[in-house]
């Protein structure tokens, strides 16, 4: 009798095993709710959701339109459907109040999330509804010919996935002004929490009234490419940014794609943070758009990228302030006005330059208790070009530089009588070969019937120097390239006095 029910024991044990091995697991299907205009109606319930569950769907009419179908003829709303597959569905609107199906409601009487897609070219205002989320936005969501959209404080809106995109076009504009109780909140899916649950947030307009105030982005930018930023702009769009936390993403912060030259027209009292690639990466003269109060934190790359090798051309200005980030140049030419204050960090790309030209003005002004830095992206001796100076524009000065990590040379001052440069604490490190390349003037006196050379520096730094030191240069400090009559090679190791 015992053998028997240990027997039937085990028999039943693995019947309960081979029954819950063969138990199916409920699958989940995307219920897409669209709009056939958003500009007549939105709509309402689309979503993830499990096998069997049953899901309400509901369209709301803009003022002066009504709700007429769904695309399958159904004329339910709100209505009621089962999820058993990947469904779609779209609300067909009629101009004219009232209707089949009603109105459903004004947007602010909807007690769920409200559904955006396709295109907008009517001016919008999303309101807070007072919902954990007020609005979804399913794939990309354009605003286009004189529209703007128009998003008041305290709105949240979630992206249904990684394509989820809002572009505003190049006339089109996008208002979004919140307060630092009441922020716009930007997310991905709910269960989605991680980087790069959405795509980003585009601007190829330059219209005054594209603002973004108190806004929150969160977890966006899902092209993983560092020039990809979850806010952009296009071409010669244009936007001013205060008070906004761009907070998680695979790529950078913010980017300018095909950029201009005042793709911002303010940046203040913004963080950046937990990006895998750069802060921001965008083209130069945007620099001069970044005020105060910027925080840029745990990115992957915590710099101010311009990786194109760039030209600050004849007509332009460019001021770099300290931000809170080493800008990072990929070459620097700068024919025009370059102003760089305190505390600056430039650094530069492997076996890149930073030439200064003739027509250029360079004032690099920095304190000795906030130097301005300049050097190779990392502190190796050789890692790039170093600087090579020719202008003679008697605004030149270097004030409390210091530039290392130059191959060659870390500073190169060699045109002969033209160049113009005052120095005042310049510190010259760490250069593979020599610090300073220079190239002086010769001097010559008949001494009891024998020439006598000697070198002239009044040439090399027309604005007078004090306060130059070198360290740790391979080579030596100084290299002329003027080789005098009695000499065989030009090399100076110790910087003589200057007139």
């Amino acid at each position: 009798m015992s053998r028997f029910l240990k027997f039937l024991g085990c028999a039943l044990a693995l019947g309960a095993i081979l029954f819950t091995s063969c138990k199916k697991e409920k699958e989940e299907f995307t219920l897409t709710v669209t709009s056939s205009d958003v500009n007549k109606g939105i709509v309402t319930g689309g979503g993830v959701y499990e096998e069997g569950s049953q899901a309400i769907i509901k369209a709301v009419a803009e003022s002066g339109f009504h709700f007429t179908k769904w695309d399958d003829n159904n004329t339910d709303n709100p209505r009621t459907v089962i999820v058993n597959k990947n469904m779609s569905f779209t609300a067909i609107f009629a101009a004219g109040e009232g209707g089949n199906g009603g109105n459903g409601g004004d947007i602010t009487d909807i007690n769920d999330a409200m559904t955006l897609s396709g295109t907008m070219n009517e001016n919008k205002t999303l309101k807070d509804l007072g919902l954990p989320i007020d609005y979804i936005i399913d794939g990309t969501f354009y605003v286009e010919g004189n529209a703007c959209l128009t998003i008041e404080p305290g709105v949240t809106i979630a992206f249904t996935g990684t394509n989820g995109i809002i572009e505003v076009g190049e006339n089109a504009g996008l208002k979004m002004v919140g307060t630092a109780e009441k922020p716009i909140v930007f997310q991905g899916p709910i269960n989605n929490p991680s980087k790069g649950s959405w795509g980003y947030i585009q601007y190829a307009s330059n219209r005054a009234d594209n603002q973004m105030e108190y806004v929150i982005l969160k977890n966006g930018g899902s092209n993983d490419d560092k020039d990809s930023g979850v806010l952009r702009t296009y071409g010669d769009g244009s936007i001013s940014v205060k008070n906004c936390t761009i907070d998680g993403g695979l790529g950078s912060g913010f980017s300018t794609t095909y950029g201009g030259a005042k793709n911002l027209k303010a940046f203040e009292n913004n963080t950046i943070k937990n990006m895998d690639g750069y802060a921001m990466h965008m083209t130069p003269l945007n620099a001069n758009a970044l005020g105060t109060g910027n925080k840029f934190e745990d990115n992957g790359e915590n710099l101010i990228a311009f990786p194109w090798g760039i030209d600050v051309q004849e007509e332009d200005k460019l001021t770099l302030n300290a931000v809170g980030a080493p800008y990072f140049f990929d070459r620097l030419d700068v024919y025009g006005e370059l102003t760089v204050n305190e505390g600056v960090s430039m650094v530069f790309k492997k076996n890149t330059g930073f030439y200064i030209s003739s027509e250029a003005t360079i004032k690099l002004l920095g304190t000795e208790a906030a130097p301005i830095v300049i050097s190779g992206l990392e502190n190796k001796a050789g890692y790039w070009e170093g600087v090579e100076f020719k202008s003679d524009n008697s605004e030149n000065i270097f004030k409390n530089v210091v530039i290392s990590d130059g191959n060659e040379r870390c500073l190169m001052v060699d045109y002969y009588d033209e160049q113009y440069l005052a120095v005042e604490n310049l510190t010259i490190k760490n250069a593979k070969e020599y610090g300073l390349i220079v190239k002086t003037n010769t001097s010559e006196e008949e001494v009891d019937g024998e020439w006598v050379y000697s070198r002239d520096w009044s040439n090399v730094f027309k604005g007078g120097v004090s306060g130059l030191k070198f360290e740790n240069c391979g080579k030596g400090n100084i290299f002329d390239n003027n080789v005098l009559p009695d000499e065989t090679e030009g090399v100076d190791n110790v910087f003589v006095a200057m007139p």
